[in-house]
Order: structure tokens, then C-alpha cells, then sequence
């Protein structure tokens, strides 16, 4: 089975999984599938995937494709700066 290490802020109260777009495409992620509690980086090309629902769906897109995740938690302080960014919303394609 491969590793996918992939990255998850935290801040005192939520989480987001990092990846990209193309990873996202390449698993089959649906983005209207996506919450407004996601968010991207301004070019697009960065997407914080929220821990809950979004979350899951990365987790089980990674599991389709025989991949086993090794996560690597960041924890971001009190306000994570992924807050910040862009709402994804799924509807960004």
C-alpha cells in the first residue's frame, strides 16, 4: 500500500486536510460535493478540505485508491491562518 502523507491544521477549534487540485481531481473528489468550510489559496491550487465532512470524503477517496495516509498535524495556535483564505465552496472548477 502507498503513503500519502498529508498535512492537517489545526487551530483551537477545527481542522483542514491540505492537498491540491489536481490531487483532488486525480482521487475523483467531486467539488460540489465540497463545503464552504473548505477553503483555497488564491490561485486555486491549494485546498484545506475541512476535518469533518470534506475530510472524510478525502479520506475515503485515498482509501479507494489503496493509498494509507500518514498524517503530519500542524497546529496553528489559537486562529489557524487557513481562515483567512479563499472560501471553496465546491463550486470553483
Amino acid at each position: 500500500m502507498n503513503k500519502q502523507p498529508i498535512k492537517y491544521y489545526t487551530d483551537a477549534e477545527h481542522g483542514w486536510f491540505y492537498t491540491t487540485r489536481e490531487f483532488r481531481r486525480l482521487l475523483k473528489i467531486d467539488p460540489t460535493k465540497i463545503s464552504e468550510y473548505s477553503y483555497q489559496s488564491d490561485d486555486g491550487d491549494a485546498v484545506y478540505m475541512e476535518e469533518d465532512s470534506d475530510g472524510a470524503y478525502l479520506m475515503m477517496a485515498l482509501k479507494a485508491a489503496g493509498m494509507e495516509v500518514e498524517i503530519e498535524e500542524i497546529d496553528c495556535g489559537r486562529c489557524a491562518w487557513v481562515r483567512g483564505l479563499k472560501r471553496y465552496g465546491g463550486s470553483n472548477e
